[in-house]
């Protein structure tokens, strides 16, 4: 399959992330994805439906998969086309046996997939259409949460993926979303730089059925830097909505945060693991991923960092003044490929200097995170309390969960 696609980043609902910025037709873990050039995406479960083996590893271009195990094929549709040393056999039908699809849908650039609750498919309803129109969208599912990321400026298609960066952390990944989510009730004690871009004055949150938001204006030179952090509680009005379609003019401002088409910073957590952040030109996912092994108290947090086009160009011409950008995906005489304005912008001080600021703050949550690991070891620490303003978006994130454990309870009896 060598069809062109966007970079993105798939979440499931259920701790799953799958990668989708190989430049070709990417599977990876148990899932595999192909994107066509009308956008259209198609996504499979890669386990062999007959002794379950991975069908495919890795990432590359191919027409049919092999299992290397009984060598049964599949064209890339999923069908089955080859069964070795079973023809003949009674009731076996090839349709019956194809890899099973998983039903997806979009949001921006982000792919949301429905995988059953980890059970296959209906024998009766075998092809992902069928079970699509019985599924919500992704903005049915989020509810009202699902218009907000689109009129806070996260769903924007005017986004170019520049790079990605991974950090493993001693603690359990529960621990490292009460961090994200404590309402910017932190910022001002362990983000000093951070908050010093943020007015903190204007701190508000807002909770959602699957989802909650945390809401800050950014500081501007003619903000009034005397305002205290401390009075967030009292204000509620509501931000500007800067939706797909705000506009921007060819000189955007390369500013991390008073830049770019949205004139606030956003903080979304999607339940139970998507975090997405909002701010300036500039947009990043982060996942949280458990870590398996001996110990719960690992985790590894996957942040994927994105770009509005125009603020890339304008950040790649500052290497390489006069940058003409081609939609090819190579270079032409004129023009650079995509990836060859990435790569300049990547050289930038602009982008250098965002993506070190970024890892600050990553490097000051982590010691965070990884000292109440410590004390949550401490059997005399018993349990907090929650601060009732900044931290409602964390008891919404603990009574999700909990009812989450009380239906896998239920489900066991």
């Amino acid at each position: 399959m060598s069809h062109k696609h966007r970079s993105s980043q798939v979440h499931h609902t259920t701790n799953v992330s799958v990668d989708l910025k190989c430049p070709h037709c990417p599977f990876m873990a148990s899932l595999q994805l192909e994107i066509l050039q009308i956008w259209l995406l198609c996504l499979l479960l890669q386990v062999c439906r007959h002794h379950a083996a991975a069908v495919a590893q890795g990432c590359g271009n191919t027409s049919h998969f092999i299992c290397p195990y009984h060598n049964w094929t599949y064209d890339d549709k999923g069908r089955l086309v080859k069964a070795t040393r079973l023809k003949g056999i009674q009731d076996f039908k090839s349709r019956d046996y194809g890899l099973h699809p998983l039903v997806l849908d979009t949001l921006g650039d982000m792919v949301f997939i429905h995988a059953q609750g980890g059970r296959p498919p209906s024998t009766v309803e075998s092809s992902a259409e069928s079970k699509q129109a019985k599924l919500p969208k992704v903005l049915e599912f989020l509810g009202s949460g699902g218009q907000r990321l689109r009129d806070l400026g996260m769903c924007d298609r005017h986004l170019v993926h520049i790079t990605r960066r991974e950090y493993l952390l001693n603690c359990n990944w529960k621990v490292f979303c009460d961090n994200y989510l404590d309402g910017g009730y932190h910022v001002p004690y362990a983000h000093k730089d951070l908050a010093s871009g943020l007015d903190l004055s204007g701190y508000r949150n807002e909770l959602h059925d699957k989802l909650s938001i945390q809401i800050s204006p950014v500081r501007r030179p003619t903000d009034d830097d005397t305002e205290t952090p401390d009075s967030n509680e009292q204000r509620q009005q509501q931000p500007d909505q800067q939706g797909d379609t705000a506009s921007s003019s060819s000189g955007v401002q390369l500013d991390r945060l008073a830049g770019g088409r949205v004139q606030h910073a956003g903080y979304a957590f999607v339940y139970p693991n998507l975090m997405i952040n909002r701010y300036g030109p500039w947009m990043d996912t982060n996942v949280v991923v458990p870590l398996t092994g001996s110990s719960t108290d690992r985790c590894k947090v996957i942040f994927d960092y994105w770009l509005e086009a125009d603020a890339l160009q304008q950040a790649a011409a500052s290497i390489e003044p006069g940058i003409a950008h081609s939609s090819s995906s190579s270079s032409s005489r004129n023009g650079k490929s995509l990836r060859g304005v990435v790569d300049l912008a990547m050289r930038s001080e602009f982008v250098s200097s965002s993506l070190a600021s970024s890892h600050q703050v990553q490097e000051e949550d982590i010691a965070l995170c990884q000292a109440v690991q410590l004390g949550l070891q401490e059997p005399s620490y018993g349990v907090g309390r929650y601060a009732p303003g900044p931290e409602a978006p964390m008891y919404h994130f603990h009574t999700m969960y909990y009812e989450a454990m009380l239906r896998a309870l239920e489900a066991e009896r």
